[in-house]
Formats: C-alpha cells, sequence, structure tokens
C-alpha cells in the first residue's frame, strides 16, 4: 500500500495562476534550487525524494513516452537535476541534454559516469534567451520535464512556456509531467499528513525539501495551462505513480500526476 504525499511537510498554497500575486516571487527561485543541490552535493541534504534505483521506479511512464516522441529529434531533459533520468533517457534515444536552472547540479551530473550521447546545460525555464540560445545550438528537439513547473513561482510560468516553444521549435513535442492536486488526493495528502504524525517525521529524502525553504506548487489544471498559452494538446491524463521513497511503516510514498503532450502554438 502507498501513502500520496507532497514533496514539502509544509502544505502547499491554494491553486494559483500566473499574475495573482498569491505566491511570493522568491518562493522557489532560481537561487533557492541552486542552495538545494548545493547542500545535497555537500551532504548536507538527504538525496532528492525523485531519484530511485531502478529505471521502473524512476521513469514509470517510459514506455508511453517513447510510444507518443518521434525517434528522429533529440531529447531535451528540462530541470534534469544530478542526471540520472537523463542517462536513463539516454539508453532509449539517440541525443539527450539535460538543462537545469542550478549550476551545482549540473556539476553534479557531469562529475558522475555520463554517456556518449549525453551532454549537460545550465537554464533557467523562465530565461526565453537562454532558451533561444540552447535551440540554435540544439535545432528543433522534443523536450521532456518531470515536476519543473510546480517547482517553479507561479508568475513564471508563462515565459517557461514560451522558453518550452523555442526549444521545441516546429517539429517538436513537449511531455510534461506534474504532480496533481485533485480533491481524491488532496483527502488522501491529508491521511498521509496523519500518517507523518503517527511517525513523527516524513522520510529525510522528502522533508529535506521542504527543510530548504522549496514548496510544491499546485497546477489545477495542467493541459488547461497549454491550452489558455496557445499550445496544442495532443494528450493529456492522469496516473498515479510510486516512489522507492518508504515510511517507517514500511509503505511507499506515492505521486499522483497530471501529464500532457503538447506541441507549441504555430505562430
Amino acid at each position: 500500500m502507498g501513502a500520496t504525499m507532497t514533496f514539502s511537510e509544509t502544505p502547499a498554497p491554494d491553486d494559483v495562476q500566473p499574475g495573482t500575486g498569491a505566491v511570493p516571487a522568491a518562493v522557489n527561485s532560481g537561487s533557492a534550487w541552486e542552495r538545494y543541490w548545493h547542500q545535497v552535493d555537500r551532504g548536507e541534504l538527504a538525496e532528492p525524494p525523485w531519484n530511485a534505483a531502478s529505471e521502473e521506479a524512476e521513469v514509470p511512464y517510459l514506455a508511453m513516452m517513447l510510444g507518443r516522441l518521434p525517434a528522429d529529434l533529440p531529447l531535451v531533459d528540462m530541470g534534469c537535476g544530478d542526471g540520472r533520468l537523463t542517462c536513463r533517457l539516454a539508453r532509449h534515444f539517440d541525443r539527450v541534454t539535460g538543462l537545469d536552472v542550478s549550476a551545482s547540479a549540473i556539476a553534479r551530473a557531469r562529475q558522475a559516469t555520463v554517456p556518449s550521447n549525453v551532454d549537460y546545460d545550465v537554464l533557467d525555464l523562465s530565461d526565453e534567451a537562454g532558451a533561444q540560445r540552447i535551440a540554435l545550438r540544439l535545432g528543433e528537439a522534443d523536450v521532456h520535464l518531470r515536476g519543473v513547473l510546480h517547482a517553479m513561482p507561479p508568475h513564471t510560468w508563462p515565459a517557461a512556456l514560451r522558453a518550452l516553444a523555442a526549444l521545441a521549435g516546429r517539429r517538436g513535442h513537449v511531455f510534461d509531467i506534474e504532480v496533481r492536486h485533485d480533491r481524491e488526493h488532496l483527502g488522501q495528502g491529508s491521511r498521509s499528513r496523519t500518517l507523518m504524525a503517527r511517525h513523527g517525521q516524513a522520510p529525510d529524502r522528502v522533508a529535506d525539501v521542504g527543510r530548504a525553504g522549496l514548496s510544491l506548487q499546485r497546477i489545477g489544471d495542467l493541459a488547461g495551462l497549454y491550452r489558455d498559452a496557445g499550445w496544442h494538446v495532443v494528450e493529456s491524463g492522469e496516473q498515479v505513480h510510486s516512489s522507492d521513497v518508504r515510511l517507517p511503516d514500511g509503505s511507499v510514498v506515492d505521486y499522483p500526476f497530471q501529464y500532457v503532450l503538447a506541441r507549441p502554438p504555430s505562430d
């Protein structure tokens, strides 16, 4: 059995939309993520909860992704962190570029054993000019991102979607998977907080993200976010994925996700 949980011990704010001013601009900023990865690299924080020992646990949606992305374009792994997932994706794609807002995360990725078909670069996804620079180097690409938008300040989402469009170009697709916050799983989240209270704390890998001052931001309708920005949503849906993070009673932490496969605006 699994317990549904968010990455932070602190409850996330209510659903917000870009430009409402409901969430402080500093929440989940690039500098906050840089501090987090710097502390992980120094051993001051536990390994991120989104890393997993097996490919099946880390990217359970891989078969779906492989069946929907054409094989003739390079792949961008946006929000690659320490490159664990990037290297796993490289087993299935000819060329993969990992991008992350944190220079410490990219340095950590480069220090690991890097497959010959993988490279890394630093990019703040809200930096449209930076995305255009990388797009000029890579050409059109498919883009994978997992839990990136919900880890960014909501007021940056419009710029992030424009940057994703620059990376994808005319032929590329974006496969985006983000944590879901519907009524059912918010209820499960309340039960998981009860479970955490019973055990005294969340697993360190989960709690450390909250301790670093990072807070998951709710995206009520991921497909709607893309459609409202002019994207063509090819497919969308919901899934629940199990992690390999375990609670003291032996149950695993489950994450409810929503996903989108989309093409950028044509104009």
